[in-house]
């Protein structure tokens, strides 16, 4: 007895050819994997704990991961270049993509920490990496990163209970790129760099290697420090910190990534100012009972209190910019509360006065973390504003600065919509580590 089967979108109709055509195999197959996923339970699980507004997140995240499915989209394999501890969001950038990760959205091919003491910055990333069940992602040790003697500060390494023993070895950050850069070019794959830090590495490597770098990287996302300048060329921002590390390396790589067409993105402060998180998040982050979430609420208090003493003194400034009025306008709620801007009328607080305005958190490099989940990923969380052209390179963020002293001021970024999808992630990296959904 014969059996009608309704006929689905991709099935040919009674007057063609019977003989199945690749698309259709290809489609049919994808539609099969979707359907055991869903079936059998493997999507990625959301993890307890999250708020309604987080939870949308997720659902918006994982209807990325299903549109990639089906159509047979590979996610971005990320080289991930960084200087742990330097600040609290080197650190939730790294929560951040261990959630990716978990969630199929990117695969993390390596870490390198770089910046003095790299290696200590490498124990803090590998202490990390295996309390989020990453104990197979490597990290290696990089450069000094800076052309001049860095102060180490020290909240930077203080709360840490999750350092790796000081026996454990490190490959050479340049041979695990070799390595990962190199496989990739033989198997005919191609990796974004995620850098969130000095440029002295990849510069260095790219001088090296600039034939390798150019057949298996086909993206950067990075955390500030480029510009257009007149006439639209990609230039480093001698302002920036990062940049100001090893200024000539982040000239030399930024014109590298200019002649190659290699595709950027550049998530610049203006973008991260606009991304307002607020310190009660990092006690949501401790009240999760995860190590990583302890430290970061206790080295962004101690951060923050550090920052601002420093801008009192024009010796100790780390970036002349930053001077007291800076400090509060940006990084607290001092001025929004009623406190007078001019300091002739009312006098700027002490370290210890500034405590209860210490509200606003700036997740810098969770920005650029964030943006390598690829253009579909964004798309689909809503946090970035639609570019206005095709453009190789794109900077998110922009406005009147010293390199660009015309420009009017756009994030490029929906603020309050990009700090909820960092926070669902960061927070969902730790809950989910914590109840075992790796």
């Amino acid at each position: 007895m014969s059996r009608q089967v309704a006929l689905g979108p991709d099935d040919p109709p009674d007057n063609e050819d019977p003989t199945p055509s690749g698309n259709f195999i290809e489609n049919l197959k994808n539609r099969f994997m979707e359907k055991s996923k869903s079936i059998l339970g493997l999507w990625p699980k959301i993890p307890k704990g999250l708020n309604h507004a987080e939870r949308d997140i997720y659902d918006r995240l994982l209807k990325t991961l299903k549109n990639r499915v089906a159509s047979g989209q590979k996610p971005p394999r990320l080289a991930v270049i960084t200087d742990l501890a330097k600040d609290y969001d080197d650190l939730m950038a790294m929560v951040l993509l261990g959630e990716l990760h978990r969630l199929g959205l990117v695969e993390l091919e390596a870490f390198v920490a770089n910046l003095m003491p790299a290696q200590q910055r490498a124990r803090f990333g590998r202490g990390a990496l295996d309390l989020l069940d990453l104990q197979k992602t490597p990290i290696a040790v990089g450069s000094a990163g800076s052309e001049r003697q860095h102060k180490v500060n020290e909240y930077e390494f203080k709360h840490c209970s999750f350092m790796a023993p000081c026996t454990t070895t490190f490959e050479k950050g340049e041979d695990l790129l070799l390595q990962i850069l190199g496989k990739a070019a033989e198997e005919e794959r191609k990796l974004t760099l995620v850098l969130l830090s000095s440029l002295m590495d990849i510069s260095e490597f790219t001088n090296e290697h600039p034939e390798l770098v150019r057949k298996a990287i086909n993206r950067v996302s990075v955390q500030g420090g480029m510009f257009f300048d007149g006439e639209g060329v990609l230039k480093a921002d001698n302002t920036a910190t990062n940049n100001n590390f090893a200024l000539d390396h982040a000239m030399a790589f930024t014109k590298y990534i200019q002649d190659e067409n290699i595709p950027s993105m550049v998530y610049t402060k203006v973008a991260a100012f606009a991304t307002k998180i607020y310190s009660e998040f990092f006690v949501e982050l401790a009240a999760t009972g995860h190590p990583l979430g302890i430290h970061l609420r206790k080295t962004q208090l101690a951060q923050d209190i550090k920052f601002y003493s420093d801008t009192i003194d024009e010796k100790t400034r780390f970036r002349p910019f930053m001077t007291p009025k800076w400090f509060l306008t940006n990084k607290s709620t001092w001025f929004t509360e009623g406190h007078s801007e001019d300091p002739d009328i009312e006098p700027y607080p002490t370290p210890e006065q500034v405590v209860p305005y210490l509200t606003v958190v700036v997740a810098y490099d969770a920005l650029a973390a964030l943006g390598a989940a690829g253009e579909d990923a964004l798309a689909d969380l809503g946090a970035l504003k639609p570019a206005c052209s095709s453009d190789v390179h794109r900077i998110v963020g922009v406005g009147p600065s010293a390199n660009t002293p015309g420009k009017v001021e756009d994030p490029g970024v929906f603020g309050e919509q990009m700090a909820t999808a960092i926070k669902a992630l960061v927070k969902g990296s730790l809950l989910a580590s914590m109840q075992g959904l790796n």
